[in-house]
């Protein structure tokens, strides 16, 4: 604390307690109205790449809910075919999906 104290002392005593800042002749007097007219020339403009990318977006939104509410419900298509899968895998799903054997009969004979 003391060394602040001195070297505020010092520098008062170097560059004294007058302001070096000066402001020009009426420069109060005159800003008020040089800020409004400043405001009022400004155009409020609309800029159509703000509503560009509003809209894409909400594109991406309105495209992953759907991709999510799709896979939820089952409604995409699996990547590997039913035909393809061994029998071991197979009987695997169907327990696990608790398919009861009359109604694999009953789809494998719609089916024909």
């Amino acid at each position: 604390m003391r060394t602040l104290h001195n070297n505020e002392e010092q520098l008062l005593e170097h560059f004294g307690r007058k302001n070096p800042y000066r402001v020009p002749e009426g420069y109060f007097d005159t800003l008020p109205d040089r800020v409004m007219s400043q405001i009022t020339k400004r155009k409020k403009r609309r800029e159509p790449w703000r509503w560009a990318i509003a809209a894409v977006l909400a594109c991406c939104v309105a495209g992953g809910g759907l991709a999510l509410f799709k896979n939820e419900l089952g409604l995409v298509s699996q990547s590997q075919p039913v035909a393809n899968l061994s029998a071991e895998h197979m009987n695997e799903l169907l327990d696990c999906n608790m398919v009861s054997n009359l109604d694999i009969e009953n789809y494998l004979t719609e089916a024909e």
